[in-house]
């Protein structure tokens, strides 16, 4: 199973569909600069960029397939902007999940990703999202939760690898110190920094706490690559390769076990890859 929240899931989208990791790595460091332009912190009075690019991408690496006709469980967090509640898109890998499959590829990953006052929120199937990274930033237990309640397995049968982006830590400055109103929060945005690298923390630790820290493997960049700014394409460029390469060498013998070649098929009930055996998805 693949959980993964506004970039992660267009990544998680992309490896679940076929599409190579060199592919992968391509879009982002041959398109990315056009996706954000130029480095801001927000849009003011509209979204600092525009979706149309990102869209277009996406549709050339997904073109119409839907979200049911993947060979990998997924989970894709997001929010709904219209009845305010949270939502997490999941492969119909148990007979509840009856909705999502018949999505396009395209829609789920615009609707993860849809950053408030970086993009557009996304609109589909009468719903307004906006990123699933304003509560499940770090899907790590999205994902847990959802094998435990799928599945007849206990939590020591789970293994994770938690990959992050990087996130500097909101040490307060003297915008939230000394004003403390919307325009200091605001500054260099440390509201949206906060919110994002709390709420990835929590999900740290409560996955810890549930699976053991000893199957859970956290791995983020580290010194100047955890502080590039998540629209700085040039920045990430330039740092992270060297620092994927180097997360590669000291995590090699933890990331071994999980590293499994063979593994059977998701059984899906519904949509292009759905079974029979609707009732059976142990």
């Amino acid at each position: 199973m693949i959980a993964g929240t506004s970039t992660g899931a267009i990544i998680a989208l992309a490896l679940a569909t076929g599409v190579p990791a060199a592919d992968i790595l391509a879009l982002y460091r041959e398109r990315g600069g056009e996706i954000f332009p130029r480095k801001r912190q927000f849009g003011v009075f509209a979204p600092a960029y525009k979706t149309g690019v990102l869209a277009r991408e996406l549709d050339v690496m997904f073109g119409a397939r839907l979200f049911g006709d993947v060979a990998t469980r997924l989970c894709i967090p997001s929010a709904d902007g219209r009845h305010g509640d949270v939502a997490v898109f999941k492969t119909p890998h148990h007979p509840d999940f009856r909705k999502d499959w018949s999505m396009r590829i395209t829609d789920v990953a615009l609707a993860s990703s849809a950053a408030p006052t970086f993009l557009r929120v996304h609109q589909a199937g009468g719903y307004q999202f906006i990123d699933g990274g304003v509560w499940a930033n770090n899907p790590v237990m999205v994902g847990i939760v959802d094998a435990l309640s799928c599945y007849d397995i206990s939590p020591r049968q789970i293994r994770v690898l938690s990959i992050g982006a990087g996130a500097v830590k909101p040490v307060l400055g003297a915008g939230p110190l000394a004003f403390g109103g919307a325009l200091g929060w605001l500054h260099r945005g440390m509201l949206i920094e906060s919110m994002m690298h709390y709420s990835a923390r929590n999900a740290d630790g409560q996955a810890g706490l549930l699976i053991g820290r000893d199957r859970l493997v956290r791995i983020e960049p580290q010194g100047r690559a955890a502080s590039i700014h998540m629209t700085d394409h040039a920045q990430a460029s330039a740092l992270l390769p060297a620092e994927a390469e180097r997360a590669v060498s000291e995590f090699e013998s933890q990331l071994a076990p999980l590293l499994v070649a063979d593994r059977a098929p998701p059984r899906f009930s519904y949509g292009p890859a759905g079974t029979p055996e609707v009732g059976d998805v142990g």
